[in-house]
């Protein structure tokens, strides 16, 4: 069976239990999306596809989660089609210290395989602690990922802060990227960049809507939220973009998201854009 058959067996098993289904869901979660991307301006890109299967098991206190991302990057002729695997598992553990909050570790890995010799079999592992306020009002953590290819090794340490506002109908987070690269790729050898993310709770646990950007410049990078790591050597410039997200019931979830992101290839002198469509529902029992 195909990926794309597996997601859509998924998919309509998804909506064929919650028809029967009375009861709250519990902690265990599936989660299917598509993403089709195209590119404006690049001599080299097409259009990218991808789908992602992944499954949660999330409590308060404990947490783990895998995934597998399937993607085609369409380029010109001449240089090929590329095509691979993602994997990604995560685990988390968090613990209350008395009245001042809880604490927390992750732990994550990705295995990429694909027909890319650059970034073909590379593990990239990430780990960070995390600090939450007992009224969850602030949030705070430090990451670490190192995301090794065969031209360059980038060491890329993440500081992230969270806060909720105006009476917790919005969640701000701010996460500063810093990368280090052991040999320098498209001129550069450091990058830094700064994402903001706004999330307002329109109808509190039924719909709302998550504003983001990205300044700065990111190259082979890692990020949390998503667990993607960019495999392209190109430089981000930045990024933005917007994610609805649907409670339909207590177990159905459906999301869509739109986003743009800008690149510069210093080698050959192109600078192109990227915009990304994806569709995705989750289902939790």
């Amino acid at each position: 069976m195909t990926l794309k058959s597996t997601i859509l067996t998924t998919l309509l098993l998804s909506f064929a239990v919650q028809l029967n289904a009375a009861e709250q869901p519990g902690p265990i979660s599936i989660e299917t999306h598509g993403t089709y991307g195209s590119y404006a301006g690049s001599v080299e890109r097409n259009n990218l596809t991808s789908e992602t299967v992944a499954i949660d098991y999330t409590m308060e206190t404990f947490g783990a989660s895998a995934a597998v991302r399937n993607w085609d990057l369409s380029r010109i002729t001449s240089l090929g089609d590329l095509d691979g695997t993602d994997t990604n598992v995560l685990l988390y553990a968090r613990k209350k210290v008395g009245n001042e909050g809880y604490w927390g570790v992750t732990a994550a890995a990705t295995y990429l395989s694909n027909n890319d010799n650059n970034t073909d079999q590379t593990f990239v592992p990430y780990g960070a602690v995390a600090y939450k306020t007992a009224d969850g009002g602030n949030y705070f953590d430090a990451g670490y990922a190192s995301i090794g290819f065969e031209d360059t090794t980038n060491n890329q340490i993440t500081a992230t802060w969270g806060v909720a506002l105006f009476n917790r109908y919005v969640w701000a987070q701010t996460r500063l990227y810093y990368g280090n690269l052991s040999n320098t790729v498209q001129g550069l050898s450091q990058t830094l960049a700064l994402e903001e993310r706004l999330t307002w709770y329109a109808v509190p646990h039924t719909f709302s809507l998550t504003f983001y950007g990205l300044i700065g410049q990111r190259i082979y990078g890692y990020d949390p939220d998503t667990r993607i790591v960019y495999s392209l050597s190109d430089i981000q410039q930045g990024s933005a973009g917007l994610t609805a997200n649907w409670e339909l019931t207590p177990s159905l979830g459906l999301f869509a998201d739109v986003t743009y992101e800008a690149y510069e290839k210093q080698t050959i002198n192109d600078n192109y854009s990227a915009t990304y469509g994806t569709v995705g529902l989750k289902y939790k029992f």
